[in-house]
């Protein structure tokens, strides 16, 4: 049988694939954004409510898989900006493609390639190939009842030669406790003059004032007995910023790399607490006081990179050199009204003092590596850096005699300097195998502490990380250790009376301590995302806190705070993070989960006690969208055990629950309605200090020419709740409260959008 070959032309045909939504490499996640939008109006802030393993918190800061993010970059060029919800909030998401979160190291490990430590996260927004340049700009007017105002712009453009941003706002709507006012700006420019040589320069500034009303109660566990203090203040405060930052890189050849960096600042404050304090327990006791203060502090930082590369391909010497200085004074009134109550009478004691306290802190540092290619896919890093950290401290403490004259006490003030001397000899190996990178070596850390003692010592640190990568997976385990040294208050040499009633002794023999930490993290990307983060921290001659009851002249105590060196800290935390997109990502499951046990020496009249802390949450953020109805409910729940022995075995549990949630309705001709709230219920609190507030906004919206205007009337703080609670546990001591919040108001508001691509 013959067979003859023949052919037959087929018509064309085209294959269509979807792009993965997510996609990891070794130090970037990132994200398809096309696979995010659902509404051609939404801006690049509005998908990151979508994206597995972000979180964007009310204030607008923002992490990823459990790390903060500090920068933010277009088309790979910074913008030195703190607001980077302003500049995501502006940017319409169908003008960027994909949108990186990269892991960020510092200059010299950029320039290195090594990637040792914690990074820090930034944003890379990245536009389509067709875009070059965008402008976006936004401006925003309110008025409203209580005589409510809002006046914000914002807005700049990119292209590859330069870039800007701008961020001006002023309001009295945003306030804590709903009276004060802020008033802050933000401008970034980055400027490209040739391909050697760029200029990067931003400027801020930030005046906000504050009244609130605040409320707590406290519970102090003492060897002798409880103390419970229930606490009733008016505060204010009041502070201005100012600050000037500089960057500039010249790429002197294709070998020769220098970068430097400027910047300066000053900050003044000015605040004023009136507090009453009712304490009972083993001891009775009513306080009035009033506590002023102000503030003034000038700051500046300089720092140079140099870096050449050899002709030998990943042979690089690098050096980089910086300089800190930070000047602060300050100036504390305070007037107290005791009445100690014993069984049958009581005695009063008023007591007025001023602090005046000056610090000028002086800090340098050294760093010089060199890395030598070992092979194609390995090299060695020798890096030498020198620290010091020089604090010169002047207090004077005066107190107020019985006819209102002040008089310097010696044994309250002090001329003081603290000086930390840090030099560090590394060598570390890295290896790049296959889907492996390995990083081994060896840190030796000679260090030195002077105040009115001197204490001095080495430490021995080993250089350990591994990451792999599969397709979907990255996998990595780093040991990250640390030289611990006291803080100023904490070596002291004098008492620090700023709160009579708990005195805090310093201790200058206190020794240097080390902490050593392991850290493994893993991120799964895919229709079902995992990401997930452990770590486990070991101290060594760490720090305790002593507490020790002396009795006054009065015949009563107070609860006095001393230090000292112990071995025995150590504290773990896991957190895991599930994601799922549903419909081809318009609707999606997030849910997270995470726990942190501590455990803490502590002393009570120098006996040796303990506590143990033990926090445990969960959070489900289910999405979805259905034509025009965008609902986002959230769930929360948290359980929090404090657990001392100081004088038998007590444990303290608080638990709280929170639900809420977003709900964007778009009805046709451009009509919306907006509502998100979130309802709090405690358990664990003691009775005054129980709020269980429900914090509901809304507005109605209606949009004109698209989008480029939307007037909204709001309603904020619907049902008029007072008061937000919080708990903290330090220590031997437990305290819950509550502080009050912006009042309820309606404004309308009015926005106007303007974006253009080219």
């Amino acid at each position: 049988m013959i067979l003859n070959p023949s052919a037959k032309s087929l018509k064309e045909f085209v294959v269509k694939g979807t792009a993965a939504p997510m996609k990891l490499k070794f130090d970037t996640v990132e994200f398809n954004v096309d696979q995010y939008i659902n509404d051609k109006y939404e801006m690049v802030q509005d998908l990151f409510t979508k994206f597995p393993g972000l979180d964007v918190e009310p204030d607008g800061s923002i992490s990823i898989n459990g790390k903060k993010v500090t920068k933010i970059k277009i088309n790979g060029q910074e913008y030195m900006i703190s607001n980077i919800k302003s500049l995501t909030s502006i940017i319409p998401a169908n003008m960027i493609s994909k949108i990186q979160f990269v892991d960020d190291y510092d200059e010299l490990g950029r320039l290195t390639g090594r990637r040792n430590g914690v990074p820090n996260i930034t944003i890379n927004l990245v536009t389509p190939k067709d875009i070059s340049t965008i402008y976006n700009l936004r401006i925003d007017g309110g008025l409203g009842n209580e005589n409510k105002y809002l006046i914000a712009a914002n807005g700049g453009f990119h292209n590859p030669k330069d870039q800007l941003f701008f961020m001006v706002n002023n309001n009295n709507k945003d306030a804590a406790g709903g009276n004060g006012t802020i008033t802050n700006g933000e401008a970034g420019y980055h400027y490209n003059f040739n391909k050697q040589l760029s200029l990067n320069v931003s400027g801020r500034m930030n005046n906000q004032s504050a009244v609130f009303q605040s409320f707590s109660q406290s519970t102090d566990i003492t060897d002798n007995g409880t103390l419970n203090s229930v606490n009733n203040g008016t505060n204010y405060s009041a502070n201005k910023m100012k600050e000037l930052n500089l960057k500039s890189a010249y790429k002197i050849t294709d070998n020769d790399l220098v970068l430097v960096q400027f910047s300066a600042g000053n900050t003044n404050t000015v605040s004023q607490n009136n507090s009453t304090t009712n304490q009972t327990g083993f001891q009775k006791k009513d306080i009035d006081n009033v506590i002023s203060q102000e503030g003034k502090s000038n700051n500046w930082s300089g720092s140079v990179l140099a870096s050449h590369t050899f002709n030998k391909p990943g042979r690089i010497l690098s050096l980089q050199l910086s300089l800190n200085n930070n000047d602060s004074k300050y100036q504390t009134d305070e007037a107290d009204k005791i009445r100690y109550y014993n069984d049958t009478s009581y005695l009063d004691s008023i007591i007025f003092q001023q602090i005046h306290k000056d610090e000028l802190g002086n800090n340098s540092s050294l760093a010089i590596s060199y890395v030598e290619p070992v092979k194609e896919n390995a090299s060695f890093e020798l890096k030498y850096i020198y620290q010091n950290r020089i604090t010169k401290n002047s207090l004077l403490t005066s107190w107020g005699d019985e006819n209102g004259k002040l008089l310097p006490v010696d044994s309250l003030s002090s001329q003081y300097k603290y000086a930390v001397y840090q030099h560090q000899v590394e060598g570390n190996y890295q290896l790049a195998k296959g889907n492996a990178e390995y990083t081994l070596g060896v840190a030796i850390s000679p260090n030195q502490l002077k105040t009115t003692t001197t204490s001095s010592g080495t430490t021995i640190f080993p250089v350990l990380k591994f990451r792999y990568k599969w397709p979907s997976l990255l996998f990595s385990i780093n040991y990250q250790g640390q030289t611990r040294f006291p803080t100023y208050q904490q070596i002291a040499p004098v008492t620090d009376l700023s709160n009579i009633q708990y005195p805090i002794v310093g201790n200058p023999d206190l020794k240097i301590g080390q902490s050593h930490s392991v850290i493994a993290e893993f991120t799964r990307s895919g229709k079902n995302s995992f990401w997930g983060r452990g770590m486990y921290t070991k101290n060594i001659h760490d720090i305790a806190v002593n507490t020790i009851l002396i009795e006054d002249v009065l015949g009563t105590v107070k609860q006095e705070t001393h230090y000292l060196n112990t071995n025995g800290n150590f504290s773990g935390e896991a957190k895991l993070g599930w994601s799922r997109q549903f419909g081809k990502v318009k609707n999606s499951i997030r849910v997270e989960m995470g726990t942190k046990y501590s455990h803490n020496i502590l002393f009570a009249n120098n006996v040796q006690k303990y506590n143990d802390s033990w926090n445990v949450s969960v959070k489900m953020n289910p999405q979805f969208r259905v034509g025009w109805v965008t609902f986002m409910p959230n769930f929360g729940y948290q359980f929090n055990r404090s657990k001392y022995n100081i004088t038998e075995e007590t444990v303290i549990d608080f638990h709280t629950f929170n639900m809420g949630g977003y709900l964007f309705i778009k009805f046709p001709e451009g009509f919306s309605l907006e509502a998100s709230g979130n309802k709090q219920l405690n358990w664990g609190y003691a009775s005054g200090a129980i709020a269980n507030p429900l914090f509901m906004d809304m507005n109605i919206g209606k949009k004109f020419f698209g989008d480029k205007i939307t007037i909204l009337l709001e309603c904020n703080n619907v049902f008029n709740q007072q008061n937000s609670s919080s708990y903290n546990v330090s220590a031997n001591s437990v305290s819950i409260g509550s502080s009050s919040v912006v009042n309820r108001f309606f404004m309308l508001h009015a926005i106007y959008r303007f974006s253009k691509a080219k």
